[in-house]
């Protein structure tokens, strides 16, 4: 076990996160992130991968557990919401071809609150 320390020095600030990690994976391309407010749909952009991994992250920040919507095709691997329930995350995956990989939506339940989502390729080490 590998342990880290974070350090934020905005005292307004709920941080939250989550280590994952895909075993004989390299990294391959990120997208750019989108955002919305309240329950308006997030879309996580298009992005051209080498073929392999592609994983859809949401993350939202309001005070409130949220729940967010399984992006089409795409498999929910971890959920986060704090005990404090400061701020939520989750990263759906899904095995995709070389190319364009179409653009991933996803929304929260929750009313308040702005969420980001974006993509992100792995490809075989």
């Amino acid at each position: 076990g590998s342990s880290y320390t974070f350090t934020i020095n905005d005292p307004l600030s709920l941080p939250s996160g989550t280590i994952v990690t895909f075993r004989n994976a390299a990294y391959d391309t990120i997208g750019w992130l989108g955002t919305a407010s309240g329950t308006t749909s997030v879309v996580a952009t298009s992005i051209t991968a080498f073929g392999g991994l592609l994983l859809a992250v949401y993350g939202r920040n309001n005070g409130v557990s949220n729940t967010f919507a399984t992006p089409s095709g795409m498999s929910q691997v971890v959920l986060y919401n704090s005990a404090a329930g400061n701020a939520s995350g989750v990263i759906f995956s899904e095995t995709v071809a070389a190319g364009a990989t179409g653009s991933r939506t996803s929304n929260s339940t929750a009313a308040s609150g702005t969420t980001a989502g974006i993509l992100l390729s792995l490809k075989p080490a």
